[in-house]
């Protein structure tokens, strides 16, 4: 991991199951909610070719450095980037455009717990407790009917996903538990179909090194 407030493309593990998950095919507008320095969209390139990206985060900073010339833009082909807050998409952004939507919402709540001394780490893991509400409300905005959502998340979140997911007509059909084997997870990763309710498929748990291709 290197160190800095905005040090290029992340390449933290969840980042990196989060690009690995994601399967869609050429041509898909895929956006990354929170997307950072863009590091989940440098992991998906690989599997995802010829994919459009659309990348929204707050910080002009980050997004600065992903669209620069240290950035993804020669790896991506269609990259842009929009700045804003993800409470604010639904407002500013219109509806239905993506086929696919990425996100690794804040894990912590931002009156609990010690802040991360990175700064730019600290912002995007620690977040009131309605944040993974509005990034799900703006998953289910951003998303064409039938389109799919992949999140990679605590478990301790999966109560608020879940009603959220219900809340916002995201339909749960994939969850894969993440961590050594014999021990409580550390990570999972949710794959959601908007507009659907398929049968719920929970998968035996996998390390991260099984799992990243």
């Amino acid at each position: 991991m290197q160190d800095g407030p905005f040090p290029g493309p992340s390449v933290t593990t969840d980042t990196i199951l989060l690009g690995s998950f994601l399967r869609v095919v050429p041509g898909t507008l895929v956006v990354d909610l929170g997307c950072g320095t863009g590091g989940a969209i440098e992991a998906a390139l690989k599997g995802n070719p010829g994919c459009r990206w659309l990348g929204i985060d707050f910080r002009f900073e980050a997004l600065s450095r992903m669209l620069g010339p240290e950035g993804l833009c020669d790896e991506a082909g269609s990259l842009s980037a929009i700045c804003c807050r993800v409470q604010d998409v639904p407002f500013l952004i219109p509806e239905s455009l993506a086929g696919a939507v990425i996100m690794n919402p804040p894990y912590v709540r931002s009156d609990r717990g010690r802040a991360s001394p990175v700064p730019s780490r600290s912002v995007s893991r620690a977040a009131p407790s309605t944040a993974v509400h509005s990034f799900l409300r703006a998953a289910s905005h951003l998303l064409a009917p039938g389109g799919e959502m992949v999140a990679v998340f605590r478990p301790a979140m999966l109560p608020s996903i879940l009603l959220g997911c219900g809340t916002w007509g995201l339909g749960v059909s994939l969850l894969q538990p993440v961590g050594p084997h014999g021990k409580p997870a550390v990570h999972l990763l949710a794959r959601c179909i908007r507009g659907s309710r398929p049968d719920l498929v929970l998968n035996s748990q996998r390390t991260s090194e099984e799992l990243i291709t």
